[in-house]
């Protein structure tokens, strides 16, 4: 009975409070970690950085800014794209690190449990071999 109940408790805790909560730190570090390397990257000597900005202010100048909103709008835009992919980086990145880890606890628990249920035996007399 004891057994049964702490079973039940696992299988209520770890979906409902302990898994969520793991993906939610996992995704958002890996996501931080992302940001900061596309926060590096966005300086304004590098060519692809501004080929983009260009056609960002391009684009917002056809529409009527000029000066410092221009600027402030492409920076934005900028900061917004970098925002997004790092969020993307970090559910592929993090999720990955999840399963990784859920084979490395797993499998040793799935490995010891096997060895465990060698030595039981079914009664005499059960129907079972």
């Amino acid at each position: 009975m004891l057994y049964a109940g702490a079973i039940g408790i696992v299988g209520l805790v770890v979906p409902i409070i302990t898994v969520p909560i793991a993906t939610g730190t996992v995704i958002k570090a890996w996501s931080d970690r992302a940001l900061d390397a596309y926060r590096l990257n966005l300086r304004e000597n590098r060519p692809a950085v501004e080929l983009a900005s260009s056609r960002v202010a391009g684009y917002f100048h056809q529409r009527g800014l000029s000066g410092s909103a221009l600027q402030q709008e492409t920076s934005t835009v900028l900061g917004g794209f970098a925002t997004i992919e790092s969020v993307a980086h970090g559910f592929r990145s993090g999720l990955r690190f999840l399963s990784l880890m859920m084979l490395a606890i797993g499998l040793p628990v799935a490995i010891f449990l096997a060895h465990a249920a060698r030595g039981l035996r079914a009664p005499p007399g059960s129907g079972y071999t």
